[in-house]
């Protein structure tokens, strides 16, 4: 990070790579077939403090993450986001993951766990978008110089709403991109991270080691409630839903997707006199879609 940043300082330049690479497969199924028509080249970002940073006078820049924040987009990496989630209650572990950053040179430094160590990753902050340039689309080829691409740049290729990826939901940060782009960084290309289990990118992004619960044979049920009640101090919980034959749902829950878990807790219910276990998870959809809409979920009659 230090030698990228002193690299830039001399050039007296922000950052950039002129093509990061997104996948092949990916790139095919999109409509029409293009790299550069599909994702309109890169877009920089220019907000001063657009991914989150905090600073009070003499003190050093705190990043903020809010799981409230996150969104997917149509890649299916659901799996990885599902892991960052809890992360972001657990005493702000990804504190640790982003370990460094200079924004007036658009440089940002992670570090994940992988093959048995720590790598780093140093990303610039231009990031993908959908919308192709004004002068690519068909009112932009009878006259380029038309003042609508002022409309059309401000509408559609700006903000949090213009990007072709994760997203941090309605608000103007970009910590969630510039996450996803250093962890497809140590992949490859976006693709890679089409389809995945939770366990692998909370071990990638945490260095702990970590293990897969199967609920019907659990040997002690209130162990594990013990931890799901603890979610943000020692353990970390995330649920992939089983494979189905197709997209039905249980519950209006997505088979074969991945959910963050924020928790267990335990409600006494006046009606019954009992009391309820009821865990909490949430959905990078960020939409109504995909949520649980069974007994004790949002607008139930408990």
């Amino acid at each position: 990070m230090d030698g990228k940043y002193n690299k830039m300082s001399g050039m007296n330049k922000i950052d950039s790579w002129p093509l990061f690479l997104v996948g092949l497969q990916f790139v095919l199924s999109l409509e029409t077939q293009d790299l550069y028509f599909c994702l309109a080249g890169l877009v920089l970002l220019l907000f001063s403090l657009a991914v989150g940073l905090s600073t009070a006078s003499g003190q050093t820049p705190v990043v903020f993450f809010d799981k409230a924040q996150i969104e997917q987009s149509d890649l299916g990496d659901c799996w990885f986001l599902a892991g960052v989630s809890p992360l972001c209650n657990s005493n702000n572990l990804l504190a640790w993951v982003c370990v460094a950053w200079d924004v007036k040179c658009g440089v940002y430094g992670f570090v994940f766990w992988r093959d048995g160590g720590w790598t780093s990753v140093v990303v610039e902050d231009y990031l993908y978008i959908t919308a192709k340039d004004f002068h690519r689309t068909q009112a932009g080829h009878q006259d380029r110089f038309d003042n609508r691409r002022v409309i059309w740049k401000d509408t559609y290729q700006t903000g949090f709403s213009s990007l072709h990826f994760a997203s941090c939901g309605t608000s103007e940060y970009f910590w969630l991109p510039l996450l996803e782009k250093a962890y497809v960084k140590t992949h490859g290309d976006y693709q890679a991270l089409s389809l995945g289990w939770t366990a692998d990118s909370i071990q990638d992004l945490t260095g702990c080691v970590v293990d897969y619960v199967n609920c019907d044979i659990l040997l002690d049920p209130d162990k594990l409630w013990a931890e799901l009640r603890a979610v943000s101090g020692e353990h970390i919980f995330a649920l992939d839903t089983p494979n189905g034959s197709s997209r039905a749902s249980c519950d209006n829950l997505v088979f074969d997707h991945a959910y963050s878990i924020e928790g267990g807790f335990d409600y006494f219910d006046i009606w019954t006199c009992k009391w309820k276990q009821l865990v909490k998870i949430g959905n990078p959809w960020a939409t109504r879609q995909g949520v649980w809409r069974g007994a004790w979920g949002d607008r139930s009659k408990e």
